[in-house]
């Protein structure tokens, strides 16, 4: 997000630095004060849309894809907004497959650590059988 911002304020000869990470333009875009980091948080957010799309093609998770990580919790609002499923939906034909697919957000930042500790539990009790 932060490469892309700073191409564009290149291209239309934006000299003040006002964005330096990808935190910041998530920032700014979540508060429309800045529209070249809106237009970077749109375009991040289709291709996230659209790739997130592509993996369901491939798993078919009808059960649901979840989003997990540190970059969807923080940007919910944006997601909400229409762009990532749209992108997430246009796949053609496949759009009623993908329409189908329920889209979650894990809210909770541990989720990899209460994982982890769920499967290390899991295998120590296997060592202990």
């Amino acid at each position: 997000m932060a490469e892309q911002y700073q191409i564009w304020a290149r291209e239309i000869g934006k000299k003040d630095k006002t964005v330096d990470l990808a935190a910041e333009v998530s920032k700014a875009a979540r508060a429309g004060n800045d529209f070249l980091c809106q237009q970077a948080m749109n375009l991040f957010i289709t291709a996230y849309g659209a790739e997130a799309g592509n993996l369901a093609l491939k798993i078919l998770p009808f059960g649901g894809l979840y989003l997990a990580g540190g970059i969807a919790p923080k940007i919910l609002p944006l997601l909400q907004q229409g762009n990532f499923i749209k992108a997430f939906c246009s796949k053609g034909r496949m759009r009623p497959l993908l329409e189908k697919v329920p889209m979650c957000v894990i809210l909770n930042p541990k989720v990899g650590l209460i994982g982890a500790a769920l499967q290390g539990v899991k295998e120590s009790i296997r060592t202990v059988s």
